[in-house]
């Protein structure tokens, strides 16, 4: 559910005293959300943290940090929010009602989170069990969950507002979600330095350069040269045997060898 409606809520079922059990209750509607995701946004804003690829709904688990996670597993265990709960009991001697929209967020959370994104870790630490449910942008969910909202409202004016950012923000969800994909430029790794890397280059523009140039490929002929090297051996040397047949240039004369641009093989007794 998104963090608004979690706060809504909150305020609608224990915050109905006055205008200051409404915000407390907001606000510990929306805290479970605000303290796992607020740190992560803000160091997006100040740049601290890279936010790779286009916005979309819902984004690649994998792309969060993980301090997201874990802050996560802590904001939203009905372990840690009973015992919160229990010690501010004891603490005050009296219950602290508005308190109890952190469970509930927690409760709504169960069913309409899916498991592929942030599945709720309700009795964390104590165990892993998480449930797969509905996501809340589903409009089976989204629309009852916003007319329920806006009705629950005794303010009209409130109410059409509720509403009217639930829809804006349903059609931003569903608008993302259809955005063209982004997929990351893999650079693989060259090793060596960057001159051989060039002599690399060079060398393959030149071997380009001769098999265009050079004659119509011979069966067999007095000396060999690979289409992608730069020298030439004789048939019996260790490496014209290393050439494979289809990249093989035959030459029947040593200067018909260096016309078209090839060296002779300094490992290759004769020449």
């Amino acid at each position: 559910m998104d963090i608004v409606s979690h706060g809504l809520w909150g305020s609608a079922a224990f915050g109905r005293k006055n205008r200051r059990a409404f915000l407390l209750a907001f606000l510990f509607g929306v805290m479970p959300d605000f303290v796992a995701f607020a740190p992560y946004f803000i160091g997006a804003w100040l740049g601290i943290i890279a936010v790779p690829g286009l916005p979309r709904e819902p984004p690649d688990p994998a792309l969060i940090p993980g301090f997201v996670y874990q802050i996560y597993n802590v904001s939203h265990s009905l372990i840690v929010f009973a015992i919160a709960f229990c010690l501010l009991w004891v603490l005050f001697r009296c219950p602290f009602w508005e308190m109890s929209a952190w469970g509930l967020h927690i409760l709504f959370d169960i069913p309409f989170h899916t498991s592929r994104f942030f599945p709720t870790p309700f009795l964390w630490p104590l165990s892993n069990l998480k449930a797969g449910g509905i996501s809340w942008a589903e409009p089976i969910v989204f629309f009852p969950n916003v007319i329920l909202l806006a009705a629950n409202r005794k303010d009209l004016g409130i109410g059409a507002l509720v509403f009217l950012v639930g829809m804006v923000g349903f059609g931003l969800g569903r608008l993302s979600n259809s955005w063209p994909r982004s997929y990351p430029l893999v650079i693989e790794n060259i090793s060596g330095s960057a001159e051989q890397a060039d002599a690399k280059g060079t060398a393959a523009i030149g071997g380009a350069i001769r098999a265009a140039t050079a004659p119509p490929a011979a069966s067999s002929g007095a000396y060999v040269a690979s289409k992608n090297g730069s020298a030439f051996h004789l048939p019996s040397c260790p490496g014209a045997k290393r050439i494979k047949d289809g990249n093989r240039v035959w030459f029947q004369t040593k200067e018909e060898a260096l016309r078209a641009g090839y060296k002779p093989a300094a490992n290759c007794p004769g020449l």
